[in-house]
């Protein structure tokens, strides 16, 4: 998270305690509950489909979690691209994600379109000692 959005996030949190002290849910409804699945989803299509982005989406419409699914996935393959243990920064990661186990973490461990042509090269080498070179002999 952005330092100028963490600022924001304390400063709303501390306003927040004042309305709900024994809340859960960090953006309460006005009960200080969670919001409904239905009602985050209604909210989520009164901005998105205003947007010109909306139009150019195909197939099914955007949802809410699609946003966190590609945060996710671009995360963990910025990571792999830089160098670092996936490891132990998926324990950061489903930490910050709100995920009570790992598997829940792993699901986000898919290949996206762009980075096939890193992966296939940083698994040349490998690929090259599991699968040898098979020569075909004519008749």
């Amino acid at each position: 998270m952005s330092s100028d959005m963490l600022e924001l996030c304390k400063e709303y949190n501390s306003i927040i305690e004042t309305m709900f002290t024994d809340r859960q849910a960090f953006f309460p409804n006005k009960d200080g509950n969670f919001f409904n699945i239905g009602m985050i989803d209604y909210w989520f299509h009164e901005f998105w489909d205003k947007l010109p982005e909306c139009k150019a989406v195909k197939g099914n419409s955007a949802r809410v979690h699609d946003f966190r699914h590609a945060f996710a996935v671009h995360r963990l393959n910025q990571w792999v691209r830089d160098g670092q243990d996936i490891n132990i920064l998926i324990t950061y990661l489903s930490e910050y994600m709100g995920h009570s186990n790992y598997a829940d973490t792993d699901y986000y461990l898919s290949l996206v379109e762009e980075f096939y042509p890193e992966m296939e090269q940083r698994l040349a080498s490998i690929n090259a000692d599991i699968l040898p070179e098979v020569y075909h002999e004519e008749e």
